[in-house]
């Protein structure tokens, strides 16, 4: 049973290597003159996205003793808790 965070690093290097060329592009459109506020609202949303928390989801299982070869009593899931 995988109880860590399904989502690979890589997502996050890739994510701010994206904001790092936005960021790029929003300094080269501003030194040729055609940057515009669209350019910047979208780098803010990108900023914004990256810092949203991710929520897990949980699942707890009781059972009479405590072992993995214990039968579950009963089970309660949270879902994007």
């Amino acid at each position: 049973m995988n109880i860590l965070p399904t989502t690979p690093a890589r997502t996050e290097i890739s994510t701010t290597e994206s904001i790092r060329t936005q960021v790029e592009l929003c300094l080269a459109r501003l030194r040729d003159g055609s940057l515009a506020a669209a350019d910047l609202q979208h780098a803010l949303e990108m900023i914004d996205h990256k810092n949203r928390r991710r929520k897990q989801s949980l699942l707890y299982i009781h059972a009479r003793v405590n072992s993995v070869f214990s039968d579950p009593l009963s089970m309660y899931i949270i879902e994007d808790g």
